[in-house]
């Protein structure tokens, strides 16, 4: 796509998305919060803090403990991340032009020492330059991020990697150069770096392969253990690890000679994890030990549902055992972390183990907020379109639904409610006006023209028999 391409998707509406039938069930809240639409709402809640409340200067400098900090730097950038998952699922023009706007004001360099920098959280920006670029390519998008990576190749050390949280920053932008120029060697440095941190630090390396999990550096290799004779396994650490490999294989050829070394690296982490998870659906600081600063964690448990989903989508993970456990990691944070204006509690403030901005609490303000966005967006994009194709198969949480179950469908420009009886229905658009009510319906099944009806989202409110239902309605 062309830069004239890409002034011409700035025109299409902002909020184009796609429906596939959705089924509310008013006994069964879980399958209501898990539904596509309410799924998509929580995501705009959590960007829109960042985007209107936290960083509408996205431009400035971040101020944090007296520091000021670019605004490119790996916080922001995670952020990023999950920003584009979310234009990717929805294709809002205003998602894409905060972060388009946002490179351009930086003019897409690295945060630190530009392209001489070795540092993987320096060269986390890139990931979204190269997302950008290869939406609506312009060359000077590449330059900084091509020659930061050049110049790391170009020293023959594939020892910058020292900590687990750079795999993350910096691995995928190797993958998407090496997409982009079709040049081999962006792979297979990004594969050796890896190797040495997986394998070589401190001889044993980072990975714990009877474990499936990492230690966060060699600081915490053995024979470290924590105050309670445990292993450290930082939850956010292992966390970056995970998705590194989730945008790694995303976006890999199969062909590749490594791409089997990196997914069985998943499918360990993924049966490690699975066993880690705690019964509200949240993991611990220390996947290790639940003594050891144990409670609700919100960046961990976010990456953890962004890798559980995007491995039921690809259909790399059984539903039988992964399903579940993604929607009640979901749940948790839907529920119990992201408040009513998209702030996130129970977050982790920045750090390298299980003790860092300890304690947490619902109402703790980290001190960076804007990574942990990232990670719950990444987590959305991906928990909508697992929601999406469940919708779309018709499957039920537990067991089909009675027939005589309220039900809301949204397909080709109507909204039929079945069993609706004695309802009545109140539908909002986004400003909150309303824009359509029948108090008393006295038919089991009622339909409502949709066909003009501005495109975007939309609330409906059903009361009936003294039970109500509040559902977001998406209209292509």
């Amino acid at each position: 796509m062309n830069t004239h391409t890409r002034k011409c998707l700035l025109l299409v509406s902002g909020l184009s998305f796609f429906l596939t039938t959705a089924v509310a069930r008013i006994v069964d809240q879980d399958s209501i919060d898990f539904q596509s639409g309410n799924i998509l709402e929580k995501a705009y809640k959590v960007d829109n803090y960042i985007r209107f409340i936290k960083h509408p200067d996205y431009w400035n400098n971040t101020v944090v403990g007296g520091k000021s900090r670019p605004s490119n730097i790996w916080t922001r950038a995670v952020f990023y991340e999950g920003h584009m998952a979310l234009f990717h699922v929805t294709q809002d023009t205003a998602v894409y032009n905060y972060a388009y706007n946002w490179g351009k004001a930086h003019e897409w360099a690295m945060a630190y020492k530009k392209n001489s920098t070795t540092d993987g959280d320096n060269q986390c920006c890139g990931q979204t330059y190269m997302e950008l670029y290869e939406i609506a390519p312009e060359t000077e998008m590449l330059s900084n991020i091509k020659a930061s990576l050049d110049y790391c190749i170009n020293r023959n050390s594939y020892r910058n990697w020292t900590w687990i949280d750079a795999i993350q920053m910096a691995m995928p932008a190797y993958t998407q150069l090496g997409n982009i120029t079709q040049d081999k060697q962006y792979h297979d440095y990004m594969y050796h770096s890896y190797r040495y941190s997986r394998d070589s630090i401190d001889v044993t390396g980072l990975y714990n392969p009877e474990e499936g999990l990492w230690w966060r550096d060699k600081d915490f290799n053995p024979p470290h253990l924590n105050g309670n004779g445990k292993q450290v396994y930082w939850s956010r650490g292992n966390g970056w690890v995970y998705a590194a490999l989730v945008r790694v294989l995303s976006l890999l050829p199969q062909t590749d000679l490594h791409y089997s070394l990196y997914l069985n690296d998943y499918l360990a982490m993924s049966k490690a994890l699975l066993a880690c998870q705690r019964a509200d659906g949240f993991w611990n600081s220390n996947l290790a030990d639940p003594n050891d600063y144990g409670g609700k964690e919100t960046s961990g448990t976010a990456l953890f549902v962004y890798g559980f989903a995007w491995g039921l989508n690809q259909q790399f993970l059984d539903r039988s055992e992964y399903l579940e456990a993604t929607r009640k990691g979901w749940l948790a944070m839907s529920r119990e972390a992201i408040h009513d204006n998209g702030f996130l509690g129970w977050m982790q403030g920045t750090g390298k183990q299980p003790s860092d901005g300890q304690p947490l609490s619902y109402t703790k303000v980290p001190n960076f907020e804007d990574y942990g966005a990232g990670c719950v967006l990444l987590a959305a994009a991906e928990t909508y379109t697992l929601a999406k194709q469940l919708e779309k198969e018709n499957i039920s949480r537990t067991t089909a639904h009675s027939p005589n179950e309220l039900r809301l469908a949204v397909s080709d420009k109507q909204l039929t409610i079945q069993q609706a009886m004695h309802a009545s229905i109140r539908i909002y658009n986004l400003s909150g006006h309303k824009i359509f009510e029948q108090l008393h319906i006295d038919s089991d099944a009622y339909t409502i023209s949709t066909a003009n009806w501005t495109q975007g989202i939309y609330l409906a409110e059903i009361q009936q028999d003294g039970r109500s239902i509040k559902h977001h309605l998406l209209i292509e």
